[in-house]
């Protein structure tokens, strides 16, 4: 598999590499366009073929998540002669930049990554959606009975929305449908070979000089406070908590990201 990508920016320019969510595409990070004067950013997107399928039918195992890292490197060797990197990774973009910071540490320069826990698939919140909750629910009822029951069994708020954003009805009354293939995620997150990124981070000794920056969100919807005391005590990040924000990218994050990309050179 090839991976598309995009850029924008004058290729001479420090390179910028975009990483996008597990569920989400290029497009959530074009806000990064504004940083096109002081890096050559490029966009990757793991979904831009699977965005080609009706979204019924879409499977996220045809995404190869398990080579994403090597696929960027073939991008910066086959395109851009081997030149190191400084990366912007999304929830699960930065566990896939997490990868690639301890296989090619010769080509990357350092990194800011949005809201991801790099801890045990079992302390995420899509643990507990994937495993725990989604086996329950009813996937013949209605829109309005599903939600009722989503809100149910998913007492967080957060935790709930973003449940709720994964399912599709094509009309009010009909039945719900689990979309994006997301029905199939344990069976795609248990064959991922980067979920566990703690072991990973002992392969990390050449990148502790470079300059990583985790953003996480202020009221822990994307980390565990276990997690996050445990990454304040590594040597290879600095930790950035962003006040009223959610594990969604959204404005409040924007700033703060685009500020510590600029902090990188």
């Amino acid at each position: 598999m090839s991976l598309y990508y995009e850029s924008v920016g004058n290729k001479n320019l420090p390179i910028l590499i975009a990483v996008h969510g597990l569920m989400g595409g290029a497009e959530e990070l074009k806000f990064l366009e504004v940083l096109q004067f002081n890096f050559h950013v490029i966009f990757v997107d793991f979904h831009h073929e699977l965005k080609k399928e009706s979204i019924a039918i879409r499977d996220l195992k045809k995404i190869d998540y398990d080579h994403g890292s090597d696929m960027i490197a073939q991008i910066l060797e086959e395109h851009y002669s081997n030149q190191g990197a400084y990366f912007f990774g999304s929830s699960y973009g930065g566990k896939i930049i997490f990868d690639f910071m301890a296989k090619f540490p010769q080509l990357y320069r350092g990194g800011v990554f949005g809201d991801i826990s790099p801890a045990p698939i079992e302390d995420t919140e899509f643990y507990k959606l994937t495993y725990d909750v989604v086996p329950r629910l009813n996937m013949n009822q209605n829109w309005k009975n599903l939600k009722k029951q989503i809100q149910e069994l998913v007492p967080n708020r957060n935790a709930r929305s973003l449940l709720a954003s994964q399912v599709y009805y094509p009309t009010i009354d009909g039945p719900a449908v689990w979309r994006t293939g997301v029905h199939k995620l344990n069976e795609v997150m248990s064959s991922l070979q980067i979920n566990n990124q703690w072991p990973i981070f002992y392969k990390m000794n050449k990148v502790k000089d470079k300059k990583n920056i985790i953003l996480v969100a202020e009221n822990f919807s994307s980390i565990s406070k276990e997690t996050f005391e445990r990454l304040k005590l590594s040597s290879v990040f600095d930790i950035v908590t962003v006040p009223n924000a959610t594990h969604f990218i959204n404005i409040t994050h924007h700033k703060e990201i685009i500020e510590k990309l600029l902090d990188l050179i």
